[in-house]
């Protein structure tokens, strides 16, 4: 999707030298974009050049500038006030015999050179850069190839918008103006689009949004850290913005974790990091115990129901996750275990022996 100038252009003319440049033979046509009256361009006022129009010694003014110069026409059609007002003042200069213009260049491809070296130094000039300043010449000049170029990046844009998960519908126009401007490659434009609709209150159903934040909630319930939405959704639109790395949030998520569990003995952002163990990993043993013994799937019991308040231990003022032994006592004092197939189990037995005994 880059736009490339010299595509439109072809060879862009050395800083300064524009004696011999202009826009390609057939790719504009001054009757079809130029009315022939510029009495209605912002800032066009006589008052910024010293010449009224139509009233100039060699007869030029806006109007027979564009005529007489076809190619640099679009100049005015910029519709910028400090350009028209460059141009204005090189009339004023062009009109007067004895001016530097005049005495100091030889021919019209020396004065138009002489134009085209102060439009460089404009601010429009200087606050567009390459590719922004092409583009908008091809809005003027070559308006046909500019709307089937808009055409085609309304589609790569729709494409990209449906791999996020994300509807554009409503700014879809203005953002195939901006890509052009702004030559995104099909690289930037997930990134670009997730910049320009930048809104974690957006949360897709389906798309590289929503999978990114599945993955962050996942990775938050295996460090058994409740995440809120808000902050998972944050961080999902900044990487894909460009503005975070999934290493990043993984971060975030550890310290988040590490502040809710307090523990002495597990280093958390370690422990991840040198081995990919997660606190869920850690407690694998601990979860299948108090599982079996309250008639659940290790996978039903959710530790994070229990937290620090029951699955860590307090000795010596340091703060340790329990052991499977540990477990079990814990699980064994719930209800829960009341109504276990394990309880009724040994229940059971211990009536039956109890039985025998009096046999």
């Amino acid at each position: 999707m880059t736009f490339q100038p010299e595509a439109i252009f072809g060879d862009m003319p050395p800083t300064g030298d524009w004696s011999e440049w202009g826009p390609p033979e057939g790719a504009f046509d001054p009757a079809a974009h130029f009315d022939t009256d510029y009495s209605g361009i912002v800032g066009l006022g006589a008052e910024t050049s010293g010449v009224e129009l139509g009233e100039s010694f060699q007869g030029l003014d806006l109007t027979t500038f564009a005529d007489r110069y076809p190619g640099y026409a679009y100049i005015l059609k910029l519709d910028d006030p400090g350009l028209i007002t460059i141009v204005n003042n090189w009339i004023a200069q062009y009109n007067t015999e004895d001016s530097d213009l005049w005495t100091t260049t030889a021919s019209d491809a020396d004065k138009l050179a002489v134009l085209m070296g102060q439009v460089e130094q404009s601010n429009w000039y200087q606050t567009h850069d390459e590719t922004h300043r092409a583009a908008l010449i091809m809005e003027i000049t070559d308006h046909g190839t500019w709307l089937k170029r808009i055409e085609e990046n309304k589609e790569e844009i729709l494409q990209a918008a449906r791999a996020l998960g994300i509807n554009v519908d409503a700014d879809l126009d203005q953002l195939a103006r901006t890509s052009m401007l702004e030559g995104w490659s099909q690289d930037e434009l997930e990134e670009e689009l997730a910049n320009e609709l930048y809104a974690p209150n957006l949360q897709p159903t389906t798309g590289s949004l929503r999978a990114l934040y599945n993955g962050l909630l996942g990775f938050g319930n295996s460090q058994l850290i409740g995440m809120e939405p808000e902050d998972l959704w944050r961080m999902a639109w900044d990487i894909t913005r460009g503005q975070n790395t999934l290493e990043n949030a993984y971060q975030e998520i550890n310290q988040a974790s590490v502040g809710e569990w307090q523990l002495s003995d597990f280093d958390l952002n370690s422990e991840y990091q040198q081995s990919g163990t997660t606190m869920a990993k850690r407690l694998a043993g601990v979860q299948g115990t108090i599982a079996r013994l309250w008639d659940l799937a290790p996978s039903e019991l959710n530790l994070m129901e229990l937290g620090p308040d029951q699955l860590v231990v307090t000795e010596d003022g340091k703060r340790r996750l329990m052991n499977s032994h540990e477990a079990m006592l814990m699980a064994r004092q719930d209800d829960r275990f009341l109504n276990s197939s394990v309880y009724k189990g040994e229940v059971g037995a211990v009536g039956s022996g109890l039985m025998r005994m009096f046999q």
